[in-house]
């Protein structure tokens, strides 16, 4: 290679993490934002989360009640995600949406397994 490309390879290098920076100042302001408009009058917020093992169990709309900061939120999604075993999602929620959701659990493996097809699994995104 010449010191021409190389140059530029660097300086790509140098923008994407640059850019990464910027983005994770972004997402960590767009969260701040949400907290502040779902926090409930106890300073607390919701975090509804769902996802899918590698057993192939799907749960949705459990919920955990953490308090209303940023560092918190992450704190607890870092340590969700840590623990994926398949695919997971999160979403910050306020107290009171939260209340009205009623978590389900399905096991995917059984059911395919009941329905006649125990080599196909059909899961819902």
């Amino acid at each position: 290679m010449n010191k021409r490309i190389k140059k530029k390879i660097k300086t790509m290098c140098k923008r994407m993490v640059t850019n990464r920076r910027n983005d994770r100042l972004q997402q960590r302001e767009e969260l701040a934002a949400t907290i502040s408009k779902k926090a409930s009058y106890r300073s607390h917020v919701a975090i509804v989360y769902g996802g899918r093992d590698c057993d192939m169990v799907q749960w949705r709309d459990e919920v955990a009640l953490v308090p209303a900061t940023v560092s918190h939120v992450e704190q607890w999604t870092d340590e969700y995600m840590a623990a994926a075993e398949g695919p997971q999602w999160w979403r910050v929620a306020s107290t009171i949406e939260a209340a009205l959701l009623r978590p389900s659990n399905r096991d995917l493996i059984a059911e395919a397994h009941e329905d006649g097809h125990p080599h196909v699994v059909y899961a819902d995104r």
